[in-house]
């Protein structure tokens, strides 16, 4: 399948700031901070890749200039782990020698040095995860030094304790008190059904068959939330799955068959009985006792 973007409300206007504050950033010359929050399977990654793609590397003769950079919190978040990973994005062959402070400047001064526009840290809900108060200030020292001397726009991308970063300090929650979410869709009110049938019929159209499978019509669009609990991943995924068996029955289009199937590849053994795709299941949550979606929000990352 080739890649779709298919841009919801939120991802777009997500994109718009990011653009928006980063452009700001340089031509003021004054680095600035965006949290972007989405629990697992929200789209952090295409939204990622889609900030690279609008701001390419750009090679010259004697330079490259990396406009945009992106990198996932180490497994062991550290003022020394974070400059390493960074400088790793960036291509320093030294990216994991020298001392934090070493680490640091060499990590500024390459930023600024390729012109980077944007940078973009992953997973930053993994701080608070995995460190105390401490460590989290630690982190969040760090990421407000960056802002302090490199005039670019720093995003975070992570689930809501990811916040807990720039609230560790309050001279760094006053660098970074602005936020954007990206949700997954619901079906548990009009507006959320209105969106999500949006998503699906952008989606429908941009799939490589001759024929629209219909995928808005309300009650499939409840029971694809229904089977993916609202999760752009999964919903890609999904729709892949039954794309793929649609060519395979030489159909130019998805049937209910075809995502009853899908169901079932996408979950394999996690796949409960009722199958959301059969006319007489009822639409809920699948969230009981050994379903996909069982304690999904427990522990608040999703």
């Amino acid at each position: 399948m080739p890649t779709i973007l298919v841009m919801h409300p939120q991802f777009k206007e997500s994109i718009v700031e990011i653009i928006r504050r980063a452009d700001r950033a340089i031509n003021q010359q004054k680095g600035a901070a965006l949290s972007i929050i989405s629990p697992t399977g929200g789209g952090k990654s295409t939204l990622a890749n889609f900030i690279g793609s609008l701001r390419p590397d750009v090679r010259t003769l004697e330079y490259t200039y990396r406009r945009c950079v992106s990198f996932n919190v180490p497994p062991k978040p550290s003022s020394i782990s974070m400059s390493s990973a960074l400088l790793e994005a960036l291509g320093d062959p030294r990216w994991n020698r020298g001392r934090a402070d070493e680490l640091e400047y060499r990590a500024t001064h390459l930023l600024i040095a390729c012109k980077t526009e944007i940078v973009l840290i992953d997973n930053v809900h993994d701080v608070p995860e995995r460190r105390k108060l401490k460590g989290v200030r630690e982190v969040g020292n760090w990421v407000r030094n960056l802002i302090d001397r490199v005039p670019a726009l720093f995003v975070s991308l992570g689930a809501d304790q990811g916040l807990d970063v720039f609230k560790a300090n309050n001279q760094m929650r006053r660098r970074s008190p602005a936020h954007k979410r990206i949700d997954y869709f619901e079906c548990k009110s009009h507006p959320g059904v209105a969106r999500m049938r949006r998503f699906l019929f952008e989606l429908d159209k941009q799939l490589p068959l001759s024929g629209m499978s219909d995928l808005s019509l309300f009650d499939t669009t409840t029971r694809i939330w229904m089977a993916t609990y609202g999760i752009p991943d999964y919903i890609i995924g999904l729709i892949t799955e039954a794309m793929e068996l649609a060519v395979q029955s030489g159909t130019e289009s998805i049937s209910l068959s075809n995502l009853s199937e899908a169901f079932r590849r996408l979950y394999l053994d996690a796949a409960p009985e009722e199958n959301p795709f059969s006319p007489e299941t009822a639409i809920r949550v699948l969230d009981h006792d050994g379903e996909p979606f069982e304690d999904w929000l427990s522990d608040g990352y999703a």
